[in-house]
C-alpha cells in the first residue's frame, strides 16, 4: 500500500475537525446570489466558493509524480469520508488546497530547493 501522502496534509485535515456555527454566507451559485444557511456539521458543508470563481490552468509533471497526487487526493477523500463523513469533496476543493499548502506552508525557498534538487543538484551545496 502507497503512503497516504504528507503529515503536513494529515496536520491540515486534523485542524479541521471543529464544527461550524450556523450563520449567513452569500454565495455565487449558477450566476445568482443568494443566501445560504451554512452548514452545522462539515458532513452537510458544500464548498464555500463556486465553480464560476475558479481558473482553470494546466499544470506539467512527470506520470510518476501526478500518480503520487492522485493518490493523495484518493487517501485525503477516504479520510474526508472515515474522519468527516464528507462525501461530497470537488475537485476544485482539492485543487484549492493543494495550491494553498504550497503557498502557505511550503513557500519560496523549499520550492526553489525541490527545483535545485529536481535537476541533480544538492541545495545545500550549490549557490
Amino acid at each position: 500500500m502507497k503512503d497516504k501522502g504528507s503529515s503536513a496534509f494529515d496536520d491540515v485535515v486534523s485542524d479541521k475537525k471543529s464544527k461550524t456555527s450556523k450563520n449567513e454566507k452569500t454565495v455565487e451559485n449558477n450566476n445568482e446570489k443568494k443566501d445560504v444557511e451554512e452548514a452545522s456539521d462539515v458532513s452537510d458543508s458544500v464548498p464555500l466558493f463556486p465553480y464560476a470563481d475558479v481558473e482553470q490552468h494546466s499544470v506539467y509533471m512527470r506520470g510518476e509524480t501526478w500518480e503520487s497526487l492522485e493518490d493523495v487526493k484518493y487517501y485525503a477523500e477516504g479520510e474526508l469520508r472515515e474522519e468527516f463523513n464528507v462525501r461530497n469533496v470537488e475537485t476544485r476543493e482539492f485543487d484549492e488546497s493543494i495550491a494553498k499548502l504550497i503557498v502557505e506552508e511550503v513557500g519560496v525557498e523549499k520550492l526553489a530547493e525541490k527545483v535545485i534538487e529536481l535537476r541533480g543538484f544538492d541545495p545545500k551545496q550549490t549557490g
